[in-house]
């Protein structure tokens, strides 16, 4: 796993930094769900407009980890 804050983190080192399963990630991403996020990192295509392959910004997802866990801190 890559620690460094740029590049793409794709689904499986998401999985791993945040601890969360598949359907938890893509849930925080979608506007209609229970489990909605609006600070969870959006995730971006890679490749052609037809393309199936998605990330997700390591930075924001860095970044995301580390509010979850001064909010986890403070309340």
């Amino acid at each position: 796993m890559t620690t460094t804050t740029l590049g793409i983190c794709r689904l499986q080192e998401l999985k791993a930094l945040t601890g969360l399963g598949r359907s938890t990630i893509y849930a925080k991403g979608n506007p209609r769900s229970r489990q909605f996020d609006d600070t969870f990192p959006r995730r971006v295509r890679l490749g052609a407009a037809n393309s199936r392959s998605v990330g997700w910004p390591r930075a924001e997802v860095l970044a995301w980890l580390e509010l979850t866990a001064t909010t986890r801190r403070v309340g």
